[in-house]
């Protein structure tokens, strides 16, 4: 009877224990404060047991087809929410997280971020003459508008290099096309949209070109480089979306930074040229325009084209070294001059040996910066440093050597010691220096440690002792004043800038006994009777 008791009272504790391990429930009450363009206040309510350890947000824009953001570990209840993307929808669930694991999210809240002025500039502008006094713009709308584009602004002039707050302007209402009349004939005028929200306005688009002339074509599109050579470049467009009367011919232009010649050249009708006779790594600006019989049309901004380029001319210029530890050196430069580099510098070669070893033996590394430490070398060495820049073709020259020894460190321990007693008081070390390899710097002296063994039937030792030795060249000492019949023990360290060396193995050395002392006389009398 009672093992049936057991057995049931097991199970409604086990029912118990159950019962109070399970998750916790969804937040509620959660609500939006403090909305910008860029984050969101949520807060919640919980009114769940107090075993709750933290929450967590989940979020992400309401129709984008992507797995949640998450932030964990919250312990209040309330979290801003930030770096949002501005004028967006997005759904965020509060989650609360026991011992046990995470619970049901709340009820879903929707809010949309702040807006702010436009990321990105109108699309697709396109301008053509209707005549040779006006013309007719057209764009899309921005990709990132960033909020409810208001309206647009459409600014033009003859003379592109103005400020830009200098050109004639156009206020255009939440509308993607406009006509500016009462311009000058046969005139190439330049043309820049911009949108705004209630924000503010955003970037500019890219400069479009047209001539104010009935008739001629209106410039092309997407002029680029396909094929890149040493001396030669092969361009591609597209021809004019508006062309007037027939395209008969196009008109190519150029001019170089290394000659800084300008150069023009007639060309059949088509899509793509190679243009030949130019000079390797040199930047050419490249433009285009369409002619038709009524005359030639807008060009087509400059491009800049680079020849294909060289390995480098130079070396690196400034390249300088600086020990830093007694197994590290630091070496810096800056790049070869800019009109010998022939390309873009990929990487660096440095290049290191010990000053008294041949190149060939050198040590290579390959780094992009123009700073390195160079570590795990030898203490208190000389090393030959080069460094040589390189392109995506190949190395360029190496700098002239520089030479950098690395600092002092302590020295490792003296050679060969010896230890003679000369009398009960006094006994010889000599030593020889450390081996050449372990000196680590300059050698400035040496110290003797000598200390007295503890033996059998003596009360005391006496304090250890050390004895300072100057110089690198003196490598004996005598050590005076010890005590007869005594044991001691004796090590040699050497001495640089850096401290103290390691001493050598001991060396037991057991001065002789004392000379006797002179015995005392007694003299007695001895009456006779």
């Amino acid at each position: 009877m009672m093992s049936v008791m057991n057995i049931l009272l097991h199970f409604f504790v086990g029912l118990l224990m159950i019962s109070c391990l399970a998750l916790p429930g969804p937040p509620t009450n959660v609500r939006v404060s403090e909305i910008t363009a860029a984050s969101v206040r949520l807060s919640w309510s919980y009114n769940e047991p107090e075993d709750l350890q933290y929450y967590v947000i989940q979020f992400k824009p309401k129709y984008a087809n992507q797995a949640f953001s998450e932030i964990s570990g919250i312990i209040t209840m309330y979290y801003s929410v930030r770096n949002l993307s501005p004028y967006t929808e997005y759904e965020m669930y509060v989650i609360a997280v026991n011992n046990i694991g995470r619970g049901p999210p709340s009820a879903p809240v929707v809010v949309t971020t702040g807006e702010t002025e436009p990321g990105t500039a109108p699309r697709n502008v396109q301008v053509r003459p209707l005549s040779s006094s006006t013309m007719v713009i057209n764009w899309d709308e921005p990709e990132t508008p960033n909020g409810q584009v208001l309206g647009y602004k459409v600014y033009y002039t003859t003379n592109s290099e103005l400020p830009i707050t200098q050109w004639e302007s156009q206020m255009v209402d939440n509308n993607q096309l406009t006509t500016i009349s009462e311009l000058i004939p046969h005139t190439i005028y330049t043309i820049k949209v911009q949108a705004y929200t209630s924000v503010g306005h955003g970037p500019l688009s890219s400069p479009v070109h047209v001539k104010t002339q009935q008739g001629v074509p209106s410039q092309p599109s997407n002029l680029r480089a396909s094929d890149i050579g040493e001396t030669s470049v092969t361009l591609q467009w597209s021809k004019p979306t508006h062309s007037g009367e027939s395209i008969v011919s196009y008109e190519l232009y150029w001019n170089d930074t290394y000659a800084k010649e300008k150069h023009h050249r007639r060309i059949p009708i088509s899509e793509s040229y190679t243009l030949t006779g130019l000079y390797p790594d040199t930047i050419y600006y490249v433009w285009l325009a369409a002619r038709s019989q009524r005359g030639e049309g807008a060009t087509t901004p400059p491009i800049p084209v680079k020849t294909k380029q060289y390995v480098p001319g130079a070396p690196p210029s400034n390249v300088v070294g600086e020990a830093v530890s007694p197994t590290a050196i630091r070496v810096s430069w800056n790049p070869p001059p800019v009109n010998r580099s022939n390309g873009n510098i990929v990487y660096y070669k440095i290049q290191f040996v010990e000053a008294d070893r041949s190149d060939s033996e050198a040590t290579e590394i390959r780094f992009n910066g123009t700073s390195i430490t160079l570590d795990e070398l030898k203490r208190w060495t000389s090393y030959r440093i080069r460094v040589l820049a390189g392109t995506s073709v190949g190395d360029g020259p190496s700098s002239l050597p520089i030479t950098v020894q690395t600092l002092e460190d302590v020295p490792g321990d003296p050679q060969d010691v010896k230890v003679i007693p000369i009398n009960s008081t006094t006994i010889k070390v000599n030593w020889k220096p450390p081996q050449a390899r372990d000196r680590n710097g300059i050698i400035l002296g040496y110290h003797v440690h000598v200390q007295e063994i503890k033996e059998e039937g003596k009360n005391f030792l006496n304090e250890p002792m050390k004895f300072d030795v100057v110089g690198d060249t003196v490598l004996e000492i005598n050590i005076t004043s010890l005590q007869p019949d005594s044991l001691y023990s004796v090590q040699v360290a050497a001495l640089t800038r850096k401290g103290d060396g390691d001493r050598s193995p001991p060396v037991n050395v057991r001065t002789p006994g004392g000379v006797p002392s002179r015995p005392d006389l007694i003299l007695k009398f001895i009456e006779r009777e």
